[in-house]
């Protein structure tokens, strides 16, 4: 069998030390709705279908065998790649959403190909219509995330809480978006790391990161989201520099800090939120911030900022702009 296959269903098998399944059902829909988007009715065509249904039929009645039926409705997805010869939006969120659309100039997919796009796609962590993994990390650091997301109830049976970030991290995360949520996700696993070193060094902390977490040189952020029938999927790589630097608490709080505004009115709070993903997309990508966009992030906040008694989370600007100088 084959390694990305087998890996993937450990995890949809996995057990805790009372004998409970550690991944819930309900969960794994909800991925897989996320993914489908409006296309769902066409991914349920067919034995694709058949399983599914079965699957809903099962949960809560009989776990091992839904979780026989999803890895089924896998399967069949799988083998639908394969035979083909050409990826298509069952595997990948691609820009638009069709059952007969397919990626063209490719190799034929390889099966291995195909169940490690799988496994990365159904081990996720669901942030609304967003998915976040990391790809080239050790089994037993993907392992120990997803059971710090678990036991700090991050992951809640079939849903993703994020309070338990806004609490680690004393943001708020008013009107947060994909970007700046993957961003939070890793300041929040970072911070689980800090707490067990002895100082507060980014050096150190990217250590013990690669020691807890599995992660090395190659270590990657995979983020997948779709709008409506438009799909994204993106790849982020080179984290040292994220866990060194930028991922620490007060420069996520002073980020959180340019949508926390009470009075304002919503559409100029998304209009922000907008702008400070670009800021962030940029960030996760080059690990740098642009210039132009923060200008136009500060500018935005002072606006709103003018005349009001209390100024949250600028008390932690000057350490982001101590951050913001270049390393000697």
């Amino acid at each position: 069998m084959i390694k990305w296959k087998r890996r993937l269903e450990d995890f949809v098998f996995k057990k805790d030390p009372d004998g409970n399944f550690v991944v819930d059902m309900r969960y794994m829909q909800g991925i897989v709705r996320t993914l489908a988007g409006r296309s769902l009715r066409n991914w349920l065509q067919g034995e694709r279908g058949r399983y599914w249904r079965e699957m809903e039929r099962q949960i809560g009645r009989d776990e091992e065998g839904a979780r026989e039926s999803f890895m089924n409705f896998i399967r069949a997805i799988a083998e639908s790649i394969i035979s083909n010869g050409k990826y298509s939006s069952l595997i990948l969120p691609t820009i638009v959403g069709e059952k007969n659309l397919y990626f063209s100039g490719e190799e034929e997919p390889a099966e291995e190909i195909v169940w490690k796009i799988l496994y990365l796609s159904y081990t996720s962590v669901k942030f609304g219509n967003a998915l976040v993994n990391f790809d080239y990390i050790s089994d037993e650091g993907r392992a120990v995330i997803w059971h710090i997301l678990t036991t700090d109830r991050v992951i809640i049976e079939n849903r993703t809480d994020i309070n338990p970030i806004k609490n680690r991290l004393n943001i708020k995360l008013s009107a947060s978006k994909e970007f700046f949520n993957t961003f939070s996700l890793l300041a929040f696993l970072r911070e689980k790391v800090r707490e067990e070193v002895c100082e507060e060094n980014g050096h150190d902390i990217w250590f013990a990161c690669r020691k807890k977490y599995g992660f090395n040189d190659m270590t990657s952020i995979i983020m997948m989201r779709r709008k409506q029938t438009k799909g994204e999927y993106y790849v982020f790589s080179y984290l040292s520099s994220l866990f060194q630097k930028w991922l620490d608490q007060r420069i996520v709080a002073f980020f959180d800090s340019f949508t926390n505004i009470s009075g304002a009115r919503r559409e100029d709070v998304e209009h922000i939120s907008e702008e400070r993903e670009k800021l962030i997309f940029h960030l996760l990508k080059y690990k740098e911030i642009p210039g132009e966009l923060l200008a136009k992030l500060t500018g935005l906040k002072i606006e709103h900022e003018m005349g009001r008694e209390r100024h949250y989370g600028i008390r932690n600007a000057n350490f982001f702009f101590k951050n913001l100088r270049s390393n000697e």
